[in-house]
């Protein structure tokens, strides 16, 4: 989908954690906040690029994932991160338009 593309785009198609092009690894775009939080599941900040090993990596050490994403956003922007993904969202037929027509524009 459109967000999975934007977030490997954004990141130069490398592995934002050990920066490789994902040889012999395939990228994939990972919710830093679960994709179930719906205020920012489109939300690119809310994407990080990583290869198929990093993002298991992830999966074992979800604790150290989140404080090394920390460190990298920088505390009060994963905070408001953190903010937005627990705000009770519902999206009408237009607003997912509105929203896909802003990503597609990116």
């Amino acid at each position: 989908d459109i967000w999975r593309k934007l977030v490997k785009t954004n990141a130069d198609h490398r592995c934002e954690k050990c920066s490789s092009k994902g040889s012999g690894q395939p990228l994939e775009a990972h919710h830093v906040f679960r994709r179930e939080c719906r205020g920012t599941r489109w939300d690119l900040e809310n994407g990080i690029c990583l290869c198929r090993r990093c993002h298991r990596i992830q999966r074992h050490k979800p604790h150290d994932f989140l404080v090394w994403v920390g460190e990298r956003m920088g505390e009060e922007a994963f905070q408001a991160l953190g903010d937005r993904s627990r705000r009770i969202t519902k999206f009408t037929e237009e607003d997912r338009q509105t929203l896909l027509a802003e990503l597609k524009d990116v």
